[in-house]
């Protein structure tokens, strides 16, 4: 079984992501990266080809907003992540959260 690791980003910011990649030594061009995927991939293509793809993933949060609040929740729920206790109004609102 493959399991799948990234990190998701919203889409909404390219220079971020470019920058966000290239701090990571990801290929800064993912637009065409996707590309190829969607090419290659095309009868089976969804967002579980690019996570294990990619470590920085670009979505559509209007598409995935429900599947990342859920990952964010597991995050939360396991410990898996440190968010400082300064936030802790976005921690309350992250665990509460509807998915």
């Amino acid at each position: 079984m493959t399991i799948a690791v990234g990190l998701v980003v919203d889409e909404a910011n390219p220079s971020f992501i470019r920058s966000l990649k290239y701090q990571l030594g990801e290929n800064k061009d993912y637009e065409h990266e996707i590309d190829y995927y969607k090419k290659t991939f095309r009868d089976v293509y969804n967002l579980d080809i690019l996570m294990r793809n990619m470590f920085v993933v670009p979505v559509h949060f209007a598409k995935e907003h429900k599947r990342m609040l859920a990952h964010t929740k597991k995050v939360l729920k396991y410990n898996c992540g440190s968010t400082h206790p300064r936030f802790d109004k976005l921690i309350t609102s992250l665990r509460i959260g509807v998915e």
